[in-house]
């Protein structure tokens, strides 16, 4: 029994890393002045041109930017995080069509984050100024981390992502809860351990329309920003083999581009990923074709500079990077 009471103690306190939160930085370049909603939540009462979202601890938010000049528009953007513990920086600026974009800056530790600046607004995602709810339809994310321990034998740690699209037109805050379940046995005895914390900030009263739940095991490092349509699944190393194996069997040029192109339909790709596969085509032309095609599903589109290795001549390069300019 006591054995079971140290490997519950050394659990919860396991469990613990799952807690962090993360702040994210939205700035405009130009000083834009813009209202943040995050998953429905309005950040600020005022415009500005600079917010730091602190307390973030979900592994997805929706994001959507009104700019207080109405004749710029709005800007609709998924952004989902692989770990916590990190200040992410965005700055929203034009592109070359003149299209409002948010773009990823930079990632530091939160113990390494700089203090905010003058002109920084500062908002705690769990108490934001005024805690109004936007009335709309919006997606928002929820996380439950699993844990299964067997002594002597081996952990297994999973986090299950839960995208849930809710209509609400309440004006409270939203709460917390952090949820962990564990099983453990020795010796022929079983316990079921459940632990749930809230923060009793929570009075949404919402009404769920459809709920779409993935599990991903292991874990994962950096932050994914992904652009529409997004998410999708992630191919992993097995089903990536699989993948290249399967375009390698052909023995036709325009077989391999077809397959590659339904392939990263089905799976979003890491820039490596489409690198790799451009590399399983004969011709410059095909690889060229197939890096504009796999642009639109790959997740860490701000390193598609990588894909550039797998081509003879320079003048491919400039092309695709004259199409990925025109795709910002």
């Amino acid at each position: 029994m006591k054995k079971l009471v140290l490997l519950v103690f050394a659990f919860l306190s396991f469990s613990g890393i799952w807690a962090q939160t993360s702040n994210m930085v939205i700035f405009t370049e130009e000083g834009e002045r813009f209202y943040a909603i995050l998953n429905g939540l309005k950040m600020n009462e005022a415009p500005v041109t600079n917010l730091k979202v602190e307390d973030l601890n979900q592994p997805g938010y929706k994001l959507k930017l009104i700019f207080e000049n109405t004749a710029l528009g709005e800007i609709d953007k998924n952004i989902y995080f692989q770990e916590q513990g990190v200040e992410v920086v965005f700055m929203v600026a034009k592109n070359k069509k003149g299209e409002y974009k948010v773009r990823f800056r930079s990632q530091t530790p939160l113990n390494q984050a700089p203090p905010a600046p003058a002109n920084q607004q500062v908002v705690v995602f769990g108490a934001p100024a005024g805690g109004v709810v936007v009335e709309e339809t919006f997606s928002t994310t929820t996380t439950t981390d699993n844990v299964s321990m067997n002594m002597g034998t081996n952990m297994n740690v999973g986090t299950t992502y839960e995208e849930t699209t809710v209509t609400t037109t309440t004006t409270s805050s939203p709460g917390t809860t952090e949820s962990v379940n564990m099983n453990v046995g020795i010796d022929g005895f079983g316990m079921n351990v459940n632990v749930t914390a809230s923060d009793g900030m929570g009075n949404s009263s919402m009404t769920t329309t459809t709920t779409t739940t993935t599990t991903t095991s292991g874990t994962g490092g950096g932050m994914v920003v992904v652009e529409e349509p997004a998410p999708c699944p992630a191919m992993g190393p097995g089903d990536f083999d699989n993948a290249c194996n399967s375009i390698r069997s052909k023995s036709f040029e325009d077989s391999k581009l077809t397959l590659a192109k339904q392939i990263v339909r089905g799976h979003c790709v890491s820039s490596g990923q489409v690198r790799d596969m451009c590399k399983l085509f004969d011709f410059e032309d095909t690889k060229l074709e197939f890096a504009k095609y796999a642009f639109d599903f790959t997740l860490d589109q701000n390193q598609y500079y990588m894909v550039n290795d797998a081509f003879t001549f320079e003048s491919s390069i400039e092309e695709l990077d004259e199409y990925i300019q025109s795709r910002r």
